[in-house]
């Protein structure tokens, strides 16, 4: 827990069951929170180990949390990986049975990772588990989801909250606070980081995971609040889930397609291939690849924002043109009624 200099002390057991990993996109108040929240309730039967993998930041980031935090590993990239790509970087350094992803903007409450160890424990079948996600207020903000066939996902209880008092099998569950068993994530291949930098990476690692036979569950009784995009500009946030949205679809192509929404299946393709989880294992060439996708991303952007530009300022131009036609028509009076 918290103690009284500030300190942030986590667990370090010598085998920990659970690797904790938070993939750090955002610093500072956020993420430390999201820390002291892990030092509150930690576990007295599942041990865990928490890893933070600062993304993007640096070394002298990495030394700021580290005077902060005892009992964590705490790693950092210079270059921007990307949530996969920073969730891969952490695979390596993990201990566990179990991979946790949990969001920097996340708070864990009491009872979170106990009730989905015991949810993954119940069910061998189950190569992933999520938690019940809450806003701030106590409002649901996902209790898994339901994978369309357009590559959209929407709320697994429809348009009210159910069944919300047992484990049961969904679709998906968001990385914000899932858990992963180490095997299922290295039989998969770990996450896909052509999936930059984030958005559907965990749809993806989901859809990976049925498509192998295995299970998805969400387990109601873990429960995390979550400052949901507190660290992403929404204009870029929805360019990149559009994008990622297409990258996903043309990766699993009639899989998806043809999936029943809510099932919790995804059936294999006939001849029983799967596609693969492209990723870099080799740490310099993985920075390499993800400044390309980086760059690429920029570019694609702004390749968005100006033709959304040009649409408008077309628009304009034809509202000029009807304005002068309205004004000619009038005699000027259009002109007058306009001031």
């Amino acid at each position: 827990m918290a103690a009284e200099d500030g300190v942030i002390a986590l667990p370090a057991p010598a085998n920990p069951r659970a690797s904790v990993i938070i993939a750090a996109g955002a610093r500072g108040p956020l993420l430390e929170r999201c820390l002291e929240r892990l030092a509150d309730v930690q576990s007295e039967t599942v041990p865990f180990e928490t890893i933070v993998f600062i993304d993007g930041a640096g070394e002298e980031e990495a030394e700021r949390l580290r005077a902060r935090v005892t009992g964590a590993l705490i790693e950092a990239s210079k270059v921007e990986l990307g949530l996969a790509g920073a969730l891969n970087r952490a695979r390596e350094r993990a201990r566990g049975e179990f991979l946790l992803s949990v969001h920097d903007d996340a708070e864990v409450e009491p009872g979170w990772l106990e009730a989905l160890v015991a949810a993954a424990d119940g069910d061998p079948q189950a190569g992933a588990v999520g938690s019940l996600v809450l806003h701030l207020d106590g409002r649901v903000q996902a209790a898994g989801m339901e994978l369309l066939p357009s590559g959209f996902t929407r709320p697994a209880w429809g348009r009210s909250v159910r069944d919300l008092d047992r484990v049961q099998a969904v679709d998906q569950c968001g990385s914000s606070s899932l858990l992963i068993r180490a095997s299922t994530w290295d039989e998969i291949g770990g996450a896909d980081e052509q999936l930059y930098p984030l958005y559907y990476v965990d749809v993806d690692l989901c859809v990976a995971i049925l498509a192998r036979g295995q299970r998805v569950l969400l387990e109601p009784r873990s429960v995390i609040r979550h400052h949901r995009g507190a660290s992403t500009d929404r204009a870029f946030a929805r360019f990149v889930s559009r994008r990622n949205q297409e990258i996903f679809r043309a990766k699993w192509g009639e899989l998806v397609t043809t999936h029943t929404p809510g099932s919790g299946v995804v059936a294999p393709s006939a001849d029983g291939s799967l596609p693969p989880q492209e990723r870099e294992p080799d740490p310099d060439l993985q920075e390499r690849a993800q400044l390309e996708r980086a760059l690429e991303t920029s570019r694609a952007y702004a390749r968005s924002l100006q033709a959304r530009l040009a649409r408008r300022d077309a628009l304009l131009d034809r509202l000029r043109r009807i304005d002068t036609r309205l004004d000619e028509l009038t005699r000027g009076g259009w002109k007058s009624l306009r001031r």
